[in-house]
């Protein structure tokens, strides 16, 4: 059975389907893409918290890193799940003023 379900994941090639990264322990896993944002007002550690604890309800955010000094957020995100926009706008949101400087 187990042979079959990795089998029906990996189709008959046995490449990973599209969007997935390798299978690991028996899951796939849904491959992350990154953006690199420019937040101008941020100022200090509390809004570094503020935008990651607001990111982390995003549905689809895998993982946030924020650099205060840089006024730079790294967000890595499942695109099926959510997009750069919806991210922007969660940091908008809460007043800053945002632009995206790269995604990959």
């Amino acid at each position: 059975m187990r042979k079959l379900l990795l089998t029906t994941l990996l189709g008959l090639t046995g490449a990973p389907l599209a969007g997935c990264e390798q299978i690991q322990g028996g899951t796939v896993q849904e491959q992350a893409t990154t953006a690199v944002l420019s937040v101008d007002g941020m100022t200090c550690e509390s809004c570094a918290a503020s935008i990651k604890e607001a990111l982390a309800k995003v549905d689809g955010v895998k993982g946030t890193e924020v650099d205060v000094a840089g006024k730079k957020a790294t967000v890595q995100y499942v695109a099926g799940k959510c997009s750069v926009e919806q991210i922007v706008k969660v940091v908008s949101d809460l007043g800053y003023t945002v632009k995206v400087d790269r995604k990959s």
